[in-house]
């Protein structure tokens, strides 16, 4: 099973890394939209949300109105092995890491 699962995660891997930035553009688009058009989002006061790398679903438009929403946002970190999430209050508060 384990090679499934990595040889599944290589392909899909390669698949996302291949999207033009117009694809990678329009999904993430609509994906934000489902989200923040979504009951759960309204009703939700704590979104946990990943910053986007490579060609990754956008989550701009997420933070962002989460933000502008009053809502706790959360993002993930590594620590000692460990992910935790942190919260943001601005964009600002973001910075590198694994």
């Amino acid at each position: 099973m384990y090679d499934n699962k990595e040889t599944l995660k290589k392909k899909f891997l390669l698949q996302r890394k291949n999207l033009s930035s117009y694809d990678v553009f329009i999904k993430s688009w609509f994906a934000q939209e489902n989200l923040l058009n979504s009951f759960i989002f309204s009703k939700s006061k704590v979104i946990g949300v990943y910053y986007p790398v490579l060609n990754e679903i956008k989550t701009f438009r997420i933070i962002h109105k989460a933000l502008l929403t009053k809502k706790r946002v959360g993002l993930p970190k590594v620590l000692d092995k460990e992910i935790t999430f942190f919260s943001i209050t601005t964009l600002n508060d973001l910075f590198d890491g694994k």
